[in-house]
């Protein structure tokens, strides 16, 4: 569990340093999602400005390479929605004359299966709407995770170099959040997914871990 460890650790320095008193934040690391609120969020959807990220570069055949993405897809969604020993994770891999294409969808486990599909359908629908014959796609979401790329990135270190970022949701005078992370037991944390509270005096944190998976 090293490697969770290490993106939490990234995850809480980064938080509290973008959004340090603000009452409710999100950050996303390569391999972690790491997310508080003063206000319980725990089994409720927000798909609320999703975040698209994709290469630039486009194949040389876009037509074909959407047709191998979207069954591609359709298949994980299903996976992850709804069957129920996949835990709402699943990878797949697509193996064609040219490329070999690495996919991955998750959500958060306190979802229902079917606010998971609705999670992983609407980032879908932003793929589709922005940069479907990409060669790299991730969409940030607070409820799920949808992800392709050329290389293996569920497998050992991933090659991407993209940073960490914070999206402030709400700028308002708040307890620092570096606070609260100080009673916050990284090591602990023993899943890929967890959601638990924090309490201080008279205020609590609801806070949730997300660490993407890598395959054994």
């Amino acid at each position: 569990m090293s490697y969770l460890r290490s993106n939490a650790s990234v995850a809480s320095q980064t938080i509290t340093r973008l959004c340090p008193g603000d009452k409710e934040a999100v950050v996303w690391e390569e391999l972690c999602q790491l997310r508080y609120s003063s206000q319980n969020f725990s089994a409720h959807l927000d798909v609320s400005r999703n975040i698209p990220q994709y290469i630039k570069k486009e194949v040389k055949n876009p037509a074909q390479f959407r047709l191998v993405v979207n069954e591609t897809l359709d298949n994980l969604i299903e996976q992850a929605s709804f069957n129920a020993s996949a835990n709402m994770y699943a990878t797949r891999e697509v193996t064609t004359d040219t490329y070999t294409l690495y996919a991955l969808a998750q959500c958060s486990a306190d979802l229902s299966p079917y606010d998971c599909n609705t999670c992983l359908q609407v980032s879908r629908a932003n793929i589709s709407s922005c940069c479907d014959a990409s060669r790299g796609v991730r969409v940030l979401s607070r409820s799920c995770y949808l992800w392709y790329e050329f290389y293996s990135f569920y497998e050992g270190e991933t090659n991407s170099a993209e940073k960490g970022k914070c999206f402030c949701m709400l700028s308002i005078s708040a307890p620092k959040v570096a606070d609260v992370f100080l009673s916050l037991r990284i090591e602990s944390l023993q899943v890929n997914n967890d959601f638990f509270s924090l309490s201080e005096g008279n205020r609590r944190i609801w806070m949730f871990m997300k660490v993407f998976r890598k395959e054994k």
